[in-house]
């Protein structure tokens, strides 16, 4: 479990989670693609621009091993809402599907 010690990138997050995702239950990232497949969120595109590369350096986010983000058939990373299953292990999903979508939060 984070703590205040917790990268800043984590705490974020964590507020993101408790204050703009209202609902428990799957949220999109605002992942977009992955070229070549695969399963390592650092290798993912956002469609703002974000380096992901460094972003996961601190977020520390992962996917399951047998689900692979691509750039045609599951094209989206998903999160599930005080999930601790979900929460930093990420689900890949068709982007079809009817989830609430995080991109941005505003701090208060």
């Amino acid at each position: 479990m984070p703590t205040s010690s917790s990268p800043p990138i984590v705490l974020k997050y964590l507020w993101v989670e408790q204050n703009a995702m209202k609902h428990n239950d799957w949220y999109y990232m605002g992942i977009f693609c992955s070229v070549p497949k695969s399963n390592d969120p650092s290798k993912f595109f956002t469609p703002t621009g974000e380096d992901m590369r460094e972003i996961n350096k601190k977020l520390k986010a992962k996917m399951r091993v047998d689900l692979l983000v691509d750039e045609h058939d599951r094209p989206c990373a998903r999160s599930h809402r005080n999930n601790d299953a979900w929460r930093w292990t990420w689900h890949h999903t068709k982007c079809s599907e009817n989830h609430r979508v995080v991109c941005e939060a505003p701090l208060a």
